[in-house]
């Protein structure tokens, strides 16, 4: 059996259909994006306490398990320096972080005190072969989440809805 030739009206009808497909999905797509609400923005506490969570639920406070667990908390606490203060924790050795600390106005002078012995503290056990005790270790998280806890900013919009 022959080929059978679509006119030029079933093309037209063809693309008209495709192209009014087309339009209804990106009609769809828009109208359900709009719907969804955005999720809300963490705030850079908020980002740490989550994560100090995490890190609970990944219960490294074993004596085979520390040095891992201080690459963990390092790691929270240099973010949360970098959402809270914009100083790039991440990115920098400790040394060049320390400085970074020094000159920021917004951190009190014990909580410099502490950032410096922190850094410190991690970057031995992380770096060296010493084992440090889960005792110190459980010390050390308090005393990071305590940092976040008195040193995180809320902004006035979120205070006058409390």
């Amino acid at each position: 059996k022959p080929l059978e030739k679509i006119s030029v009206i079933n093309k037209k009808i063809v693309i008209g259909i495709l192209f009014l497909i087309v339009i209804l999905i990106l009609i769809i797509y828009l109208i359900i994006k709009k719907l969804k609400k955005p999720e809300k923005e963490l705030l850079p506490h908020e980002i740490a306490f989550k994560e100090f969570e995490e890190l609970k639920k990944l219960k490294l406070l074993t004596a085979t398990d520390l040095k891992i667990f201080y690459f963990h908390l390092s790691e929270i606490i240099r973010k949360y320096l970098k959402n809270r203060f914009i100083i790039s924790g991440m990115e920098m050795v400790t040394e060049e972080l320390k400085k970074e600390i020094t000159e920021c106005q917004e951190i009190s002078i014990d909580n410099k005190t502490f950032l410096n012995l922190f850094l410190e503290t991690t970057d031995y056990f992380k770096y060296t072969d010493s084992t440090s005790s889960v005792d110190t270790a459980k010390d050390l998280f308090e005393k990071a989440f305590n940092f976040v806890n008195q040193t995180k900013k809320i902004p006035e919009s979120e205070e006058k809805k409390k």
